[in-house]
């Protein structure tokens, strides 16, 4: 069997379901976001910096500290999967 780690990476079945739960909110045709990322042509465009600003905690921007008041409804935050 093959295991998930061992398939490539696509865009249609790793990427875009968190970009669109996490991302698609303001990075979308008139959202608040400078720029769409709701396919792949668009994404890929921009993957170097989504790496850098998601592994760095700058994006998806969340203002709510955890420490005061637990868990939030809806938090755009990233699971250490989703980072992956």
């Amino acid at each position: 069997p093959v295991l998930a780690q061992d398939r490539p990476v696509t865009f249609s079945r790793d990427v875009a379901p968190i970009v669109y739960a996490k991302c698609g909110t303001c990075h979308r045709p008139g959202g608040a976001a400078p720029f769409s990322l709701l396919t792949y042509t668009q994404a890929r465009s921009h993957a170097r910096q989504m790496a850098e600003v998601t592994r760095s905690g700058y994006m998806p921007p969340w203002q709510a500290d955890g420490d005061y008041g637990g868990e939030f409804l809806d938090q755009p935050r990233l699971t250490p999967a989703e980072l992956d």
